[in-house]
């Protein structure tokens, strides 16, 4: 099953594999033991031209839609999940907001410098008590001297021990409800050096995660994006866009699962014969990988309808709830494969799959966010 990209996609999805091989496997052990993004990729990326290819010409990227995205998380997720959310996050949600709703010389500092691969960007929006409810933020950016005071604590951050600048979430007004949330973009210069805290993370541990402490920092107005209210929908916005985005590392990291199962089942030998001539391995092979394929086929249509213009929020529901739950399912029917071998770490790869499955059902929207939003779109209304 496929689905037809055009050809310049199918070339950068090509380009980007190679990328992948040449650049991102052989540092993957590593990245992973030590939970430490090599920086050098991310500036071998943007010198590539990879990082941040929807923005224009002008601001370093290729003016490419959010389908070569997709495909450059998927190629780079396939060699490693962590590194791929690590290159890809910085151009994408740690940085779109810039472009999509920022003023020119917020574009203009801003932008150049991540398409080079010379900043990171980090999303910082949820909180120790709000994530998908993200109307529960605490955050605050309180008017003062002509300047805004920042606070709050986010939490599960990517990229934040690595990042230059925050997206940075927060209320302006709490009175005006979800009207009141504003966005500002805060240097990580401003901040202190125990601000950023590293956690320790089941899976994607090469993509740093962290904790960020904002208290009583001051930015000027320049730092704000957009208006001082309406950023609930800039938010919004970027996390569909960065739904999809994320899929597409779900359909990387489902597919390695399914070929270095079928590469083991042919291989491992039992009873005088190779597993994968056993029909309950087979058929469990096969299965996962009809998943992954119809989830490729989902992802890339949806991404095709945003880049058309005519994308729902249900189109981008299904394809981060189907591409996600594929790889879950991909990486868990594979371990099964694997056997006891599956069960030690670092032995063979499917355990680290396995690990980082689970990344992309939490991510942004969780499957029962994507089923929440699904079912209003059915008019149903589940509480």
């Amino acid at each position: 099953m496929t689905f037809e990209l055009p050809d310049e996609a199918q070339a950068l999805k090509e380009s980007a594999a190679a990328f992948a091989a040449r650049e991102i496997a052989p540092v993957v052990e590593e990245a992973e033991r030590n939970e430490k993004f090599p920086r050098d990729l991310y500036s071998k990326a943007g010198q590539a031209g990879f990082i941040g290819m929807r923005y224009p010409d002008e601001l370093g990227g290729q003016g490419a839609g959010i389908t070569a995205e997709v495909l450059w998380r998927e190629t780079c997720s396939y060699q490693c999940a962590g590194i791929a959310s690590a290159l890809s996050v910085p151009g994408n949600i740690g940085s779109y907001p810039i472009y999509e709703f920022g003023s020119a010389e917020q574009q203009q500092r801003y932008l150049p410098k991540v398409t080079a691969g010379e900043w990171m960007g980090a999303f910082a929006l949820t909180e120790p008590e709000a994530g998908s409810d993200v109307k529960g933020i605490r955050s605050t950016a309180e008017r003062k001297n002509g300047l805004w005071v920042l606070s709050g604590r986010k939490m599960f951050i990517t990229c934040a021990p690595s990042a230059d600048f925050f997206i940075f979430t927060c209320y302006t007004d709490r009175d005006l409800g979800y009207e009141g949330i504003a966005n500002f973009i805060l240097d990580r210069s401003l901040l202190p050096d125990d601000a950023i805290t590293p956690l320790k993370t089941l899976g994607h541990r090469s993509s740093e995660v962290g904790e960020v402490a904002v208290d009583r920092i001051e930015v000027p107005d320049d730092a704000l994006i957009g208006e001082p209210t309406g950023g609930f929908r800039r938010a919004a916005r970027t996390l569909n866009g960065g739904r999809l985005v994320v899929a597409g590392g779900a359909i990387g990291t489902g597919q390695r699962a399914v070929d270095v199962s079928v590469a083991y089942a042919k291989e491992r030998r039992a009873f005088d014969r190779e597993i994968g001539g056993f029909q309950a391995v087979a058929f469990r092979l096969a299965d996962i990988a009809a998943a992954i394929d119809s989830a490729r086929v989902t992802v890339y249509w949806a991404a095709s309808r945003w880049d058309a213009g005519s994308e729902s929020p249900k189109d981008v529901a299904v394809a981060k709830l189907i591409a996600s739950e594929a790889a879950v399912r991909a990486a868990s029917e594979g371990l099964r494969t694997f056997g006891g071998y599956a069960y030690i770490g670092g032995e063979f790869p499917i355990e680290r799959l396995f690990r980082d499955s689970r990344y992309y059902v939490i991510v942004e929207g969780t499957s029962d966010v994507q089923h929440l939003v699904l079912a209003r779109q059915l008019g149903l209304k589940p509480q």
